[in-house]
C-alpha cells in the first residue's frame, strides 16, 4: 500500500483555509486577549471580585480596587468600562439615592472609556446599560 500525496492544488486549498480561519478567529477574539500587554493587577483582582458579584460587597470591593486603578492611571481603558459595569450591577441591587448614585457613577465611567475608545465596545455597552 502507497502513501498519496497530496496535490499542490490540495496542500493551496489547506493553506488558504486555515489563513481564512485565523484571520476570522483573530477578529472575533476581544481586544485585551490579542494585545501583548496584560491587565494590571487591580483590575484583574476586581475581576476576581465580580466573579462573587452574588454579594453586594463583593461589587464594592471591586468598585474600590477599579477606582484605585483609574486614580493612578486615568487613561486606564479596562479600569473605566469595569467600573461602568460594576455600577450597573450595584444598582439593580440597592434602592433610591444609592441606586441612582451607582447607576450615575456608571455613566460617568462608560463615558470616560468612550472617550479614551471610541472603537471598542464595552464602554459603549455599560454607558447604555447605565
Amino acid at each position: 500500500m502507497s502513501k498519496r500525496i497530496p496535490s499542490s492544488r490540495s496542500v493551496s486549498r489547506s493553506i488558504a483555509l486555515a489563513s481564512v480561519t485565523l484571520c476570522l478567529v483573530s477578529t472575533l477574539l476581544p481586544a485585551n486577549m490579542t494585545s501583548a500587554a496584560p491587565l494590571p493587577k487591580r483590575v484583574v483582582d476586581a475581576d476576581d471580585y465580580f466573579l462573587g458579584r452574588a454579594k453586594l460587597e463583593n461589587l464594592q470591593e471591586g468598585v474600590a480596587l477599579l477606582r484605585q486603578e483609574v486614580a493612578q492611571n486615568p487613561q486606564s481603558y479596562e479600569g473605566w468600562w469595569r467600573i461602568a459595569k460594576f455600577c450597573n450591577y450595584v444598582g439593580r441591587r440597592t434602592a433610591g439615592d444609592e441606586r441612582m448614585k451607582a447607576f450615575d457613577a456608571g455613566i460617568e465611567a462608560g463615558k470616560k472609556a468612550v472617550l479614551l475608545q471610541p472603537n471598542r465596545v464595552e464602554g459603549h455597552f455599560w454607558l447604555g446599560a447605565n
